[in-house]
Formats: C-alpha cells, sequence, structure tokens
C-alpha cells in the first residue's frame, strides 16, 4: 500500500494524499532498494525548494512525439515540475545535467535509449552535486529493473510521476492532485477508434469491429487530431492515455 511505502522510506509523520497512488510492489521493492541507505540520501536544499514546492523538470525520450506529449501533459494539468527541455538524445540529456544553466531537479528518462541507455543516464548522474532525481519510463517496467533506479511504466499518469518525484525527495509533492480538465472534447466514435488504434488494431480491422468504412475510421482520426492539436495518432493516443479518457 502506499502509506506502507512512504513508511519504508522514513518519511516526516504526515498523512497520505486523498487521492494517493497504489504503486505496484514491483515499484515498492525498487524504492525500499533506494531508500536503503538513508544515510548516504541528500536533503533537498536547493532555491526551487523554497519556491513553495516547484521543481524543473527535463524529459529525454527518442520518440519526440512522446516527449512532447509529455511536455503538454504536465502543462495541462499545472503540475508542480516545470519542464524546462525535452530531448531525444540521451548524451545530449547528460551534457545538459551536467551544466548549472540547463541542469534540472528531476529529470524523467525513457530506458531503452540508444547509444546512452537510461540506465547509464541514471549511473552517469549518481553522485552528482547538486542531486538529480531520476525517474525512469518504461514500456516493460517489470523486465528493465535497475537496483536504486525507479522505473514507471510509460502509461504512468502525471499525477503518479509527480507524487513518485516528491517520494524521492522527501517532499509535499506527494499531496499534489491535478487540477481539473477540460472534458473530453471527442465523440463517441473518435474515442472508439482512437481506443481500437491504441490496443493494435488496424484501420481495416477498427472498421469491421465498428461496422463503418475504412474512410469514416479515418475521418474520426483526423477529427480527433484537430481537436486535440495533436500531429499523430501516437501523440493523440498518449493526450488520451494520460486524461484517463482511454
Amino acid at each position: 500500500m502506499y502509506t506502507d511505502l512512504v513508511h519504508s522510506m522514513h518519511l516526516p509523520d504526515r498523512p497520505p494524499p486523498a487521492h494517493a497512488i497504489v504503486f505496484p510492489t514491483w515499484l515498492s521493492a525498487g524504492l525500499v532498494g533506494r531508500m536503503d541507505d538513508d544515510a548516504g540520501m541528500t536533503t533537498e536544499t536547493s532555491e526551487t525548494t523554497d519556491r513553495h514546492g516547484r521543481y524543473t523538470l527535463g524529459i529525454v525520450d527518442n520518440d519526440p512525439l512522446v516527449a512532447e506529449a509529455l511536455r503538454s501533459s504536465f502543462k495541462r494539468f499545472h503540475a508542480p515540475l516545470e519542464v524546462i527541455w525535452t530531448l531525444t538524445d540521451s548524451e545530449d540529456a547528460l551534457a545538459r545535467c551536467l551544466h548549472a544553466q540547463g541542469r534540472p531537479d528531476v529529470l524523467l528518462t525513457d530506458i531503452d535509449m540508444p547509444r546512452l541507455s537510461g540506465r547509464g543516464l541514471f549511473h552517469e548522474l549518481q553522485n552528482r552535486k547538486p542531486p538529480i532525481t531520476v525517474i525512469g519510463i518504461s514500456a516493460f517496467p517489470n523486465i528493465a529493473e535497475e537496483p536504486g533506479l525507479v522505473i514507471l511504466p510509460k502509461e504512468s499518469t502525471v499525477e503518479e510521476i509527480v507524487q513518485l518525484a516528491g517520494m524521492l525527495r522527501h517532499d509535499d509533492l506527494t499531496r499534489w492532485v491535478p487540477t481539473p480538465t477540460k472534458p473530453n472534447p471527442l465523440s463517441p466514435s473518435e474515442l472508439q477508434a482512437l481506443t481500437h488504434y491504441s490496443e493494435g488494431l488496424t484501420t481495416t480491422a477498427i472498421a469491421h469491429t465498428m461496422h463503418v468504412s475504412e474512410s469514416s475510421v479515418k475521418t474520426f482520426a483526423k477529427r480527433a487530431y484537430e481537436k486535440l492539436d495533436a500531429h499523430s495518432r501516437t501523440e493523440d493516443i498518449v493526450i488520451c492515455v494520460r486524461n484517463g479518457w482511454i
């Protein structure tokens, strides 16, 4: 449970947030492993802590559409993690993190990156001063386990990422919940088409399932792009998932 996980990390006594996130057991184990040595845990004392718990965030994902969708999600929910850059190359991200002007408080990195993997990036940043909180994301978090690094599923919500950052930083970010968002602007047909695309179905299969023509399916998808101000089907799906619409 969430409260057990917080207790295992020796956080200051405080009630769990009203909408507490329950992390899976494999993630709980990863957090406990990271916090085994409390003596080595550095409490954040940078200026960003004094700014009402707001922190800067860097995002690195080799898919630029995913990186942009993540950035948009943090902005849309008015999250207390301010995205200062998104990159598609982990070596570029490392260079930013090692430079004072580009160093974020929190780094969200895809694990499966070419050249320098998310694991490699994490190890490069360990023991750097001031510390950077690194959170991994992966399509296969159970398989991608790494000692000391917490890895979330790629479909994790902004709320889960923010609250995890708060747990790792011993910060009140654990209390944060997103502000209400605009209602889902998609029609049932548009949403159904995107849901089927997210399940891996082809346009032909979706047309058969929905009992419409393939051109109708393409029209549903096109309308969804326009309503969500997205640039691709992938970005459309990511936006829907992060808003809890599919």
